[in-house]
């Protein structure tokens, strides 16, 4: 059988009609200051993984060096809740470099969930000096609990408050419009032979992907089509190549009737929330969260013009390419797809700083502990969204990590498949689905 190689980690012109300038006020002000005595006395909190172009053309990394963000056209968040807040620097930096007018050229940002709504809401921050959404978001989030119990009926009320919250309805139509900024929002649909299941089928059919989805990548292909939902005139086609290949993969435009089920449909967890059965302009369907088939970084950029930059919130280089590959840890994305492709993660030092040592983590709105007592986890999640602002490196060039992936041979024999099912049994993986 042919080898494959994946990464794995060594270690635990912009329109200058359109100027949106992003308000600064005394605490962004404090946070630079934070910022500077943090980098000129610690650790860097985060690790900047170039793409293999950036490492082999010295032509690029000077590029880099001089444009910084702005030599990236792409931006991807991943789909991993309240574990972005650790990121949302990232929202900072863009909204202080478009005040600057130091971006040039279309930006792509690009997610599915969570991913999908601080992305939304970035763009919308940017069209309006008076809010910032990306802190609204990151309250609501603090503020929204889940309890023992609770019906997708009862969470309903608060997702739909969300997706007001990143979207309003006076700024639908300019964030929709933006000269500049372009949204593509990944949402999955369940095959037609699925769509009307119970949900106790529902739960045994997905089951049954999980465990093919472990023996060979191409199974969810089966199981769900790619509906990428964007924003402005152009389509994303460096977006079609995912799972499933460029004919399981349908564009729909982003307009202001179909904004809010899209939001539903990418953030739609199985058995949590209730069913999005419908998407104007996608039609009919059962659409669930993005992240069953683009978790992280799912797609190969192959045009060497759209330079992208994945802002991952894990603690070493590992990409996963679907939320079951990242929920066992099973299977990282091809080397391949770092082509034209970087990476900023956390670095070990984050953690560190954080609240009993850990990062948030969406398990943590079912923790029993936090239930009892969400004041300690809202605690949590601020710390870490408030880190992430002080701590966003000035210069990816200051972070960059040499030498920091390794490529690994893996083989599809039956030995090595063997071992690692052994690590994830079948009951992890049945009692995962019975538990949503």
């Amino acid at each position: 059988m042919p080898k494959t190689r994946r990464i794995r980690s060594h270690t635990v012109k912009g329109n200058s009609g359109a100027r949106y300038r992003a308000q600064t006020n005394s605490a962004q002000r404090r946070c630079l200051s934070t910022h500077r005595q943090l980098t000129d006395r610690e650790p860097h909190f985060f690790k900047f993984i170039p793409s293999q172009c950036l490492r082999i053309h010295q032509t690029e990394r000077q590029s880099l060096e001089r444009a910084d963000l702005d030599y990236f056209s792409i931006y991807i968040a991943p789909a991993s809740g309240p574990s972005g807040l650790t990121t949302t620097g990232f929202e900072s930096r863009i909204k202080d470099l478009c005040a600057k007018d130091r971006l040039r050229g279309t930006k792509w940002l690009v997610g599915s969930s969570t991913g999908a709504m601080r992305f939304v809401a970035l763009i919308g921050s940017l069209v309006s000096t008076e809010r910032n959404l990306t802190e609204e978001l990151m309250k609501h989030y603090c503020w929204m609990q889940y309890n023992a119990g609770d019906t997708p009926q009862i969470l309903r009320p608060m997702m739909e408050q969300l997706y007001q919250l990143v979207a309003p309805p006076d700024l639908m139509s300019d964030i929709l419009t933006h000269p500049q900024f372009r949204l593509a929002i990944i949402v999955s649909n369940i095959r037609e032979a699925y769509q009307h299941l119970p949900d106790w089928a529902l739960r045994a059919v997905l089951g049954c992907y999980a465990v093919g989805n472990l023996v060979n990548e191409r199974a969810l292909a089966g199981l769900c089509e790619r509906i990428v939902c964007y924003s402005g005139d152009e389509v994303p086609e460096f977006l079609a190549n995912g799972v499933g290949g460029e004919n399981n993969t349908r564009f729909v435009k982003l307009v202001k009737e179909n904004v809010y089920e899209v939001l539903h449909g990418t953030t739609c967890i199985p058995f949590v929330q209730e069913r999005c059965e419908s998407i104007p302009g996608a039609g009919e369907g059962l659409y669930l969260d993005g992240a069953l088939t683009d978790y992280m970084l799912n797609v190969q950029f192959t045009d060497p013009s759209h330079r992208a930059l994945l802002l991952s919130d894990q603690p070493t280089s590992n990409v996963y390419p679907t939320a079951l590959d990242a929920m066992f840890r099973w299977r990282t994305v091809p080397i391949s797809y770092l082509g034209h492709c970087s990476v900023l993660h956390l670095s070990e030092h984050f953690a560190l700083r954080m609240i009993d040592g850990q990062l948030p983590r969406l398990k943590d709105w079912f923790n029993k502990e936090y239930m009892a007592q969400p004041e300690s986890r809202q605690k949590k999640w601020r710390a870490a969204y408030d880190l992430s602002a002080v701590a966003w490196p000035r210069k990816l060039s200051e972070v960059t990590v040499e030498n920091a992936v390794q490529e690994e041979e893996v083989t599809d024999n039956a030995r090595s498949v063997e071992t690692r099912l052994r690590s994830t049994s079948w009951k992890d993986i049945l009692a995962w689905l019975w538990t949503r």
